[in-house]
């Protein structure tokens, strides 16, 4: 049997449409089967093979504004590598895309065909890459900052009540606004001498994260400083039962079910809350009437009593309804306003990009601002994209406590951790946990054999037949 070539010559039953397109190197027509790529340029199509790309490079090349030879010189758009950071000749270099998140690397900066971002914090310590961090710094400094309030003038203060109050507020979340900064693990843990630090974190599922979650939670143990006193976690992927496997020693847990779908069924991603506090606090108690578990959105509320704090933990799915968000967010801080000695602290990933002021952002903006909610977090977070978001916020309407804000370079997730630095005072819980002793001898030995023998096993079990 013999191959025909549909690119020179046809078979006599073929015809083809007088549009059919072909290649602007090689001048043969273009068929469905075959790699091409197109130009964002001049919009000319082309064989990938014909500059010799195999499919996987290809296939990358067509999730981006791919330029031509003739069309890059005007060098366009230019792309980094989201391991070394160096900039990538697309034309010239073998390139591919990392599997999680999908940004294009080096193929031979691939690990197991991920990126560095994406790669577990165990497998990104054992690397040896001496030669990244200066460009790294440099990637990281170049991200802007949310800054809302550079306009705002002392004059504006005459015509608006509470004047003074709200001038001194402002002033104070912009120094903290433009003060967040990216941390590296190392210099977080050489300034963890302060009083109280809170922490919040998307960590995309407890199956898939939450061992790199503990390596970084012990390596702050390792060092011998201050833990963190409470994590505040969003998209655990889990129920309060399949979560009994996942906990930190020497923390109180505090876990919302993943949510239920528009069909009646446990979302398999993006829902689920869970809250980790410090036992370090005395009296600290679940809110239900603060919590809500919807489709559009998941709030987990836990009071500190002794200390008159309101911790949250939130997510907003990118896919529930924005106004239903926006009228649960604001009916949340309106009751927060009614407790006036508490302080709010709102850790979440609100999917609201702080960088990109559209209706929806404006929305969500004038909600926490008029209800007396400022955000303290002010750079990106998510780096899903070729551009990084501002997604994951912490909100509160109380400014005077905080010394810190920033944001942690810890790969865990495709987000990276927010943290707040809190001047309190915490007087230590020394109350020990009481539990009941009881003796082990014959007399209780056959009382427990006793008692075991006169359980009915099977009634329970036959009474739940009829539901399965």
């Amino acid at each position: 049997m013999h191959d025909v070539d549909v690119n020179n010559q046809l078979a006599p039953n073929i015809s083809l449409p007088e549009n059919r397109k072909r290649c602007f190197l090689c001048a043969k027509y273009v068929f469905f089967h075959q790699a091409i790529l197109c130009c964002s340029g001049c919009k000319n199509i082309f064989h990938g093979l014909c500059f010799k790309y195999d499919n996987e490079k290809i296939f990358v090349l067509q999730q981006i504004s791919w330029f031509c030879p003739e069309c890059d010189d005007n060098d366009l758009l230019s792309y980094h590598c989201e391991t070394c950071f160096l900039q990538l000749d697309i034309l010239n270099e073998r390139i591919t895309q990392c599997k999680q998140c999908f940004k294009i690397l080096h193929k031979s900066c691939a690990v197991s065909k991920v990126c560095l971002n994406c790669l577990p914090l165990s497998t990104v310590q054992d690397l040896k890459v001496p030669a990244v961090s200066n460009v790294e710094n440099d990637f990281y400094c170049s991200q802007p900052y949310f800054s809302p309030f550079n306009f705002y003038s002392s004059e504006i203060t005459n015509f608006i009540p509470d004047a003074e109050v709200l001038s001194d507020n402002l002033q104070v979340c912009s120094e903290l606004l433009n003060s967040c900064n990216y941390v590296t693990k190392q210099a977080f843990v050489k300034d963890m001498t302060r009083n109280v630090c809170f922490m919040g974190l998307n960590i995309d599922g407890f199956r898939t994260n939450f061992s790199s979650f503990v390596v970084m939670h012990d390596s702050f143990l390792s060092e011998g400083r201050h833990p963190i006193d409470g994590y505040f976690l969003c998209e655990t992927n889990v129920t309060e039962l399949e979560s009994l496997s996942f906990y930190l020693n020497g923390y109180n847990k505090f876990i919302l079910d993943r949510n239920v779908n528009h069909m009646g069924k446990l979302k398999h991603k993006g829902s689920g809350l869970a809250i980790f506090l410090h036992e370090k606090f005395d009296s600290v108690v679940f809110r239900p009437d603060l919590s809500l578990s919807i489709c559009d959105f998941e709030i987990l509320c836990v009071e500190i009593i002794s200390e008159n704090i309101f911790v949250f933990s939130c997510y907003r799915s990118p896919n529930g309804n924005f106004d239903t968000f926006i009228v649960e967010l604001d009916r949340l801080l309106v009751k927060l306003n009614d407790f006036r000695n508490h302080k709010g602290y709102i850790f979440g990933d609100m999917n609201v990009n702080l960088y990109n002021l559209t209706s929806k952002c404006r929305k969500y903006l004038d909600c926490i601002f008029s209800n007396n909610f400022l955000p303290v977090i002010s750079r990106a977070t998510h780096f899903g994209g070729l551009n990084g978001t501002c997604i994951d916020h912490i909100l509160t309407n109380d400014l005077t406590k905080i010394t810190k804000t920033g944001i942690l370079r810890v790969n865990i997730s495709r987000h990276l951790p927010t943290f707040l630095c809190l001047d309190l005072k915490i007087s230590p819980n020394n109350k020990k946990r009481s539990f009941p002793k009881l003796k082990i001898n014959d007399f209780t030995i056959n009382s427990f054999i006793s008692e075991f023998n006169k359980v009915d096993f099977v009634k329970p079990y036959s009474a739940l037949i009829p539901l399965l």
